[in-house]
């Protein structure tokens, strides 16, 4: 698996994650991990290592790519899966939305611009509602691409429900996993909102 910016799996596969790598791994099973472990995104990464394979073939997962979107706004995405150097799937990890600070080129956003008059501050480090945050970045990568599906993955309940309704009926190729409190199977989640991955699983 190819990694961006010196995040090296090798400490994932360090750590004892064998009781939950398992195929019908439930997405509250999971939200307890973040105790256990007091992490977020190398969790997600190493079950979808576990789902590819260690050494897939044809899917590559990046961990923390960096794309440059519109106004040459250099922007990451926490994970991405990718074919053909076309990026597949873009997954943004959240521990909980809580709230976000505003960087300089966040105020070029198009999507932040749509509701900067219901933002109380919009200058730079003004605080901003998370769930736009995540979302206005992710449309700028999406903007200058060739199109592809997105899920925002949250450990803990969020509070802003209302912007995530707001964000789910406004773009349609962008899903969100609530890990706590949902019984349903992890994998089965991924792949209702991407039916394309059970081409390439392992498991």
């Amino acid at each position: 698996m190819r990694t961006f910016d010196g995040k090296a799996t090798v400490d994932l596969k360090n750590r004892n994650y064998s009781i939950w790598l398992k195929k019908d791994v439930i997405c509250h099973e999971i939200s307890t991990f973040k105790q256990e472990f007091n992490q977020t995104e190398p969790i997600v990464v190493r079950l979808l290592q576990y789902y590819f394979g260690d050494s897939p073939n044809e899917i590559k997962i990046f961990w923390g790519p960096r794309y440059n979107g519109m106004n040459n706004c250099n922007q990451e995405l926490d994970i991405t899966i990718e074919l053909a150097s076309q990026i597949l799937f873009g997954i943004s990890v959240k521990s909980r939305f809580g709230g976000g600070y505003l960087e300089p080129n966040d105020l070029t956003l198009s999507l932040l611009q749509e509701y900067k008059n219901e933002i109380n501050r919009f200058e730079v480090r003004a605080s901003i509602n998370d769930v736009l945050q995540d979302m206005a970045r992710i449309k700028n990568i999406k903007d200058t691409s060739n199109g592809f599906k997105t899920v925002t993955i949250l450990f803990d309940k969020p509070h802003q429900l209302k912007w995530v309704s707001k964000m789910k009926s406004s773009f349609e190729d962008h899903e969100y996993i609530f890990l706590k409190g949902n019984n349903n199977r992890f994998f089965d989640e991924l792949e209702r909102i991407l039916p394309e991955l059970k081409r390439y699983k392992a498991i």
